[in-house]
């Protein structure tokens, strides 16, 4: 039972993040009751989780694994690696 949950959360989240990602172009027509905000969070977390990946060892590690479907796309919002996120989108590096 917890498998096929786990299976379902899985499938779900790969077809929302192509979604999500199609959201953010404005000449994307949004399927019936969406609009072209939906994902919006999802793509301002990208925005400043790609340049942490190269200064994070557990984000780039949580990314990779993620990628190439050997660990869940929840391990992003590990909360260590959401607080990561966030401090460098208010208080940026350097190394950008």
């Amino acid at each position: 039972m917890f498998n096929q949950r786990l299976g379902t959360v899985l499938n779900n989240s790969y077809r929302d993040s192509s979604r999500f990602a199609d959201y953010g172009r404005a000449t994307t027509v949004p399927a019936a009751g969406e609009t072209l905000g939906d994902g919006a969070f999802m793509r301002w977390y990208q925005h400043h989780l790609y340049p942490l990946l190269a200064q994070n060892d557990a984000a780039a590690s949580a990314f990779w694994h993620s990628l190439n479907f050997l660990g869940p796309p929840l391990a992003l919002m590990a909360p260590g690696i959401v607080l990561r996120v966030v401090w460098e989108a208010i208080w940026p590096s350097s190394h950008r």
